[in-house]
């Protein structure tokens, strides 16, 4: 009889210990989520109010007590945050097999047994934790943005890092990445420990489209800027940081693909930890972009920076229109033949209400708690009339490289290569060329940026969008040619826009005047002419209108 007993007791004790086990683990997964949630929640409210401008402190140790207590605050929560993520991986696992057997268990009690349904659980079993695994071992290769430069190709350059990081009291970084493009950016690389010990490679890249356009005042507090991220530290955490929010989205795509995603309890609990963790690391991201800025603007002035800010932000949105305006000349048979010098042109000939339209879209957006760079009007106003103690340098910033045009030149060549191999991978084909001075070129690529502002602009319903898009048409018209097949869907939107308008007349005229543009092409598909007919067709008359 003891013996029976104590097999019972013995039975029982397991199965507290089955059943308790991934309880145990589930709470303690719930209650990390929960305080990780509350403490990135209440740090996320209370600290862009805590960093005013006349705070001037530089560095880490130069803060006030508050902003230290901030600071260790901070850090707790998204180390804390960030390690639950590794100690909830054995969890899931076990969370996984306890969910999965807890419901066959429950199908065996039923009269009838669900044998598919029973398929459908151990399926989502097995893909479940097939999908942690994935996630957490899968790596995603980190391709080098652009070459790196050599100190011969910018001896002065070189010697504005050293100068830069004697002001952050860092060390300077250990390779310069260049490209086109508009990004200016620092990040630490190398294994995770190496990285998190301080000993991770230094790499700035740099983007000539933004840097043609500062004075090396304004470039050198960019860096600044940049070399604050490395004196506050952020940039040791930020790739394992990275790393976790990438194995934590692959992990929710693989249980997704392995089925029946909604029954697994760890994808819930990994859909709602990313959110949890991306806030966090979003305020966290936000607090260390001010105390960037403001370590510039004590270097090098303010107003400075937040020129070198605005300038930026609108060469990026002027790069990426010029990107634009380029497939289009290609297309009109007037390929650019230099990347920048049309994104010149693009910048000078932007309309002033697309130019309005643009700085409140860049400067005067809304913010929310996963954004991780606070607004940048917000940004400039904070450092507005801070002094700074470096001399003023108002030289372009391409004086600091030893052969600025022929490097320039090889990085907008690179770039037009791969747009033209993109734009032929995905089948538009080059139109013919056609041979054109460079100044009727610039004026089309003029008349193509308007059409774009203004075809922007109609889709936010902007009152000026359509006398733009008008003129746009009519310029695009007088500078490709009157015939050009470019025209026709120009000419059907733009008819459409009348329609909208009621100007009955002038949307017939330009169909018709597309159609006549597709009939004049010896190798025209009727059906094309058909279809513009149709359109024709309905528009209404003003008989019908009135009626």
């Amino acid at each position: 009889m003891s013996a029976w007993v104590f097999l019972l007791l013995e039975e029982q004790h397991r199965w507290r210990l089955i059943v308790g086990i991934p309880l145990a683990m589930a709470l303690f997964l719930g209650l990390g989520l929960l305080f990780s949630w509350l403490a990135g929640r209440a740090l996320s409210s209370a600290q862009l109010g805590q960093l005013q401008t006349d705070h001037q402190h530089l560095l880490r140790e130069e803060q006030t007590a508050s902003e230290r207590r901030v600071d260790r605050c901070y850090s707790v929560v998204l180390w804390f945050s960030s390690l639950l993520f590794y100690v909830a991986v054995p969890m899931m696992v076990v969370l996984t097999l306890a969910a999965s057997g807890a419901l066959l268990l429950a199908m065996t009690q039923m009269p009838v047994i669900p044998l598919k349904l029973m398929l459908i659980v151990m399926l989502a079993c097995i893909g479940g934790i097939v999908g942690i695994f994935r996630g957490l071992f899968i790596r995603d290769s980190q391709l080098d943005e652009g070459r790196a430069l050599k100190r011969e190709e910018a001896p002065r350059l070189f010697a504005a890092l050293e100068e830069v990081a004697t002001i952050a009291k860092s060390r300077e970084v250990d390779r310069v990445l260049i490209d086109a493009g508009t990004g200016i950016g620092v990040s630490e690389r190398g294994g995770r420990l190496r990285v998190l010990l301080g000993g991770g490679e230094r790499v700035l890249r740099l983007g000539m489209g933004v840097v043609r356009r500062l004075t090396v005042s304004e470039f050198k507090s960019i860096l600044a800027h940049e070399y604050g991220h490395f004196s506050h530290g952020e940039t040791r955490l930020t790739p394992i940081i990275g790393r976790i929010q990438a194995q934590m989205v692959r992990t929710v795509h693989a249980i997704q693909e392995g089925g029946w995603a909604i029954i697994n309890p760890v994808w819930w609990f990994l859909r709602a930890y990313f959110f949890v963790h991306l806030r966090i690391t979003a305020g966290h991201g936000r607090r260390r972009e001010l105390l960037a800025d403001r370590m510039s603007a004590l270097a090098y002035g303010g107003d400075t920076f937040g020129r070198a800010l605005t300038k930026a932000m609108e060469s990026s949105d002027a790069f990426s229109r010029s990107l634009e305006v380029a497939a289009r000349l290609r297309a009109t048979g007037r390929p650019t033949k230099d990347l920048f010098h049309t994104m010149d042109v693009v910048a000078r000939d932007t309309p002033p209400a697309f130019q309005t339209f643009l700085r409140e879209r860049l400067f005067s957006r809304a913010v929310d708690a996963y954004d991780s760079h606070p607004p940048a009007a917000e940004r400039i106003e904070r450092v507005t009339g801070l002094s700074g103690h470096r001399p003023v340098e108002d030289d372009s910033a391409l004086t600091l490289f030893a052969d600025a045009g022929t490097l320039t030149a090889e990085l907008g060549g690179e770039l037009l290569s791969t747009l033209e191999n993109t734009l032929a991978g995905q089948g538009h084909e080059a139109a013919a060329p056609v041979d054109v001075t460079d100044a009727e070129r610039d004026r089309l690529a003029a008349a193509l940026a308007l059409h774009h502002a203004a075809v922007v602009l109609g889709e936010h319903q902007h009152p000026a969008a359509y006398p733009l898009l008008q003129e746009s048409v009519g310029r695009i018209e007088e500078t490709a040619g009157e015939q050009h097949p470019y025209l026709v869907p120009l000419l059907t939107d733009l008819s459409k826009l009348h329609v909208e308008h009621e100007a009955l007349e002038a949307a017939r005229q330009a169909l018709q005047r597309a159609i006549a543009i597709v009939q004049s092409r010896p190798d025209h598909v009727p059906h094309e002419v058909d279809a513009l007919n149709v359109l024709l067709s309905e528009i209404p008359s003003h008989e019908s209108r009135t009626t």
